[in-house]
């Protein structure tokens, strides 16, 4: 009885244990790549990031354009650009990830 207990004891124990693992190691590659001293660019600098989302995303993938037309992602490209020098880093790399989010599909 004692047995049966411990290996069904293993049996939770087992996926909590690969849980907290993986959040461990996310949460560990999260900290070292969004680190704010990597958002720290001139103008320029996030001007040229976004031209090179803009020219190097439809160009690399298969179907940029089922979620979202090229007008509309071409014109949020647009947007930023425009708006680059008011905003903070924080909101200029969220406006990125829109613009690749717009693609529509989670490996993007």
């Amino acid at each position: 009885m004692n047995a049966n207990l411990r290996r069904n004891g293993d049996k939770i124990m087992c996926p909590v244990r690969l849980y907290t693992g993986v959040i461990l190691v996310v949460a560990s590659s999260a900290a070292s790549t969004a680190s704010p001293e990597n958002l720290q660019l001139s103008t320029a600098q996030w001007r040229e990031d976004l031209q090179f989302i803009a020219r190097e995303l439809p160009k690399r993938h298969g179907n940029a354009f089922h979620c979202t037309t090229r007008e509309r992602f071409e014109a949020t490209v647009a947007e930023l650009d425009r708006r680059l020098p008011g905003l903070d880093p924080a909101h200029i790399y969220v406006g990125m990830m829109r613009i690749v989010n717009s693609v529509g599909d989670g490996h993007t």
